[in-house]
């Protein structure tokens, strides 16, 4: 199956080639998991991130469908 990843903030900086149009497409074996995924992509660093899988956020156990979009964006701080 094929699965986009948009990244957003200053995430895709460090994708040589990142076009956040297009974002980056990633073949997974079916029952494939979000954790799959995010490891593939080199985005299991420990760092706290936003992610949605169809407008929502996520478990990292859950599967996904081939064809689906991710968005993950730079953790958010503030104060």
């Amino acid at each position: 199956m094929t699965v986009t990843v948009k990244l957003f903030g200053t995430l895709g900086q460090s994708v040589p080639g990142y076009d956040p149009q297009r974002g980056i497409l990633y073949t997974l074996p079916e029952g494939a998991t979000v954790e799959d995924l995010l490891a593939q992509a080199g985005l299991l660093d420990g760092e706290a991130r936003l992610i949605l899988l169809r407008g929502v956020s996520p478990k990292m156990d859950d599967p996904l469908q081939d064809k689906d979009e991710i968005l993950v964006f730079n953790p958010l701080a503030g104060g």
